[in-house]
């Protein structure tokens, strides 16, 4: 079975999340804040998000302590 790219994956859950608040804004009056955050979550969708997806490299001898002492 061909694995599911992490972007598209990503993209279905954050359009079909904002149709259903949009959808459910439409059952209730005055329920403007649904709209927006449907809306928001539409527009978001399209864009990149700047996780690490697949072959990663960190850095792992920095640590936490060295890098409050800067």
């Amino acid at each position: 079975m061909k694995k599911i790219d992490p972007i598209w994956l990503h993209r279905i859950i954050r359009i079909s999340g904002g149709l259903g608040f949009i959808a459910i804004a439409t059952q209730f009056e005055g329920s403007w804040p649904l709209y927006i955050f449907g809306g928001i979550m539409l527009v978001t969708a399209f864009i990149r998000p700047k996780r690490c997806y697949g072959e990663c490299e960190i850095n792992t001898t920095i640590s936490y302590a060295d890098e409050n002492k800067k």
